[in-house]
């Protein structure tokens, strides 16, 4: 049985968002994990919704890092 995300409807919009998106994480409060824990669940969460590799490295690694002007490769 797959387990459906509950945030479907978000993970739509930011596939439709593609290359426009960046992804970052709100952690490290008080009761959630770690920052960099808190990405990588929920980096894994995106691959299991069916987001390609790819797509995540884009989001996470390449377009910030654009946005920030820095090289990459």
């Amino acid at each position: 049985m797959r387990v459906r995300c509950a945030a479907a409807r978000p993970l739509h919009h930011l596939r439709a968002a593609g290359l426009r998106a960046v992804l970052s994480s709100e952690a490290g409060l008080g009761q959630v994990p770690p920052p960099v824990e808190a990405l990588r669940e929920f980096l894994l969460m995106l691959l299991a919704e069916g987001f390609a590799e790819q797509e995540l490295r884009r989001l996470v690694r390449d377009k910030p890092a654009r946005v920030f002007g820095l090289a990459w490769g």
